[in-house]
């Protein structure tokens, strides 16, 4: 008997084995669970760590147009500086495809940084014109993917939750023993038959009369006891 079915025949409610995940209450789930969820992880943390690295080493000439006469020293290291901030993003983005069931406040915080940086882009839009089309497309991306992934992640985490529940509230109908009723353990105290009260309660006969048409009782004329 396991410490699980022990704790049930006592009466006790079994503790669940402690899963050492940074986020309280979220269960453990199987591979496939997170697989989708990991690939799709892994693809934003690979492409976002690659952007960087271009952007580290080919400075602002990455940037569609032109960018030739518009480089200089200022504004290549403000665009270095960036392009390290986006690789950060991306192997932190890695962890949580490693660790997808333990990383829910670091998702959070990504998706939140990436999100701030899409509205500034919009926000540049509004004051200094339209960017070309592939910035358009990155703003686009920075205000819908990090919303899709903590809708996603969440949606996984609750879905493993229910079955988990499920699960539990089944084995924990089977271990209770199935229990009879009151009137089949003490048989005894069970009431007695209508038939048998009846009986019980039914008034005596009237007494028999005597050969010479009188009841056949005592103190009546013709008794054989009477003197």
């Amino acid at each position: 008997m396991n410490p699980q079915q022990k704790a049930q025949k006592a009466g006790k409610k079994p503790k669940r084995p402690k899963t050492g995940s940074a986020d309280a209450g979220v269960p453990e789930a199987s591979p496939k669970d997170w697989l989708l969820f990991q690939i799709a992880t892994g693809l934003v943390g690979v492409g976002l760590v690659a952007l960087g690295m271009f952007g580290v080493f080919q400075g602002v000439e990455v940037l569609p147009g032109d960018q030739t006469q518009a480089s200089t020293p200022t504004l290549e290291s403000s665009f270095a500086f960036q392009s390290a901030l986006v690789i950060g993003l991306g192997l932190s983005m890695l962890i949580v495809t490693a660790r997808p069931a333990r990383s829910g406040l670091l998702l959070a915080s990504l998706a939140g940084i990436v999100f701030l940086g899409g509205l500034a882009r919009l926000m540049s839009w509004a004051i200094f014109g339209l960017p070309s089309g592939l910035l358009v497309l990155s703003m686009v991306c920075e205000l819908v993917i990090p919303p899709l992934l903590i809708v996603w992640r969440g949606w996984i985490v609750r879905s493993r939750q229910l079955r988990s529940d499920a699960v539990a509230a089944a084995q924990h109908q089977g271990s209770q023993p199935t229990q009879s009723s009151p009137a089949q353990q003490h048989p005894a105290a069970q009431p007695p038959h209508r038939g048998s009260a009846a009986s019980q309660q039914r008034p005596p006969a009237p007494p028999a009369a005597s050969p010479h048409g009188r009841p056949d009782g005592p103190g009546q004329p013709g008794h054989p006891g009477q003197s």
